[in-house]
């Protein structure tokens, strides 16, 4: 993923380890206008990133359900990262199942939609605060199902998914 150019120079991309097995973390590193590496990059764990308005970037991995099972996200993780590569208070969140790339809000929210294609249950629209908080109001229960989110949803797959507009 990337490269994405933050505000004060510094780019991101992420690199993915060359493994053969399809659920592996890339590494993302951040590189200063210098083109040297930033302290406490790259950061590894990660599926890919997305940099938000306020210059926070947040990156996510789509979890198989067991270590072999490559074919089923068991769980999505979203971290919010601070400049120095940690993650910033109240970060990472879990959601069980598969979840979208974060979208962003004017105000430092995020935005995620969560899948569940099991019998009976429908996809949510997820809102947190800046502190990985789920705001007040939500989750939203959608009317329908979410396209391509579902419980059976394969890590490979969800790499296309798209936000939600915010």
């Amino acid at each position: 993923a990337g490269p994405t150019l933050a505000a004060d120079g510094t780019v991101f991309v992420a690199v993915e380890s060359g493994g053969s097995a399809p659920a592996e973390p890339a590494a993302i590193y951040a590189f200063g206008p210098d083109g040297r590496t930033r302290p406490g990059w790259p950061v590894t764990g990660w599926d890919d990133f997305a940099l938000a308005p306020s210059g926070v970037l947040f990156a996510w991995r789509h979890v198989p359900r067991t270590p072999s099972d490559w074919n089923h996200v068991g769980q999505t993780r979203l971290v919010a990262l601070g400049s120095d590569g940690r993650p910033l208070p109240g970060w990472p969140v879990t959601f069980a199942g598969p979840a979208s790339p974060p979208a962003f809000d004017a105000h430092g929210g995020v935005v995620v939609i969560r899948g569940d294609c099991v019998q009976g249950h429908r996809a949510s629209l997820v809102a947190l605060d800046s502190r990985g908080r789920i705001r007040s109001g939500w989750p939203v229960i959608l009317p329908a199902t979410a396209g391509g989110l579902c419980a059976n949803s394969t890590p490979a797959s969800l790499d296309f998914s798209q936000a939600p507009l915010v």
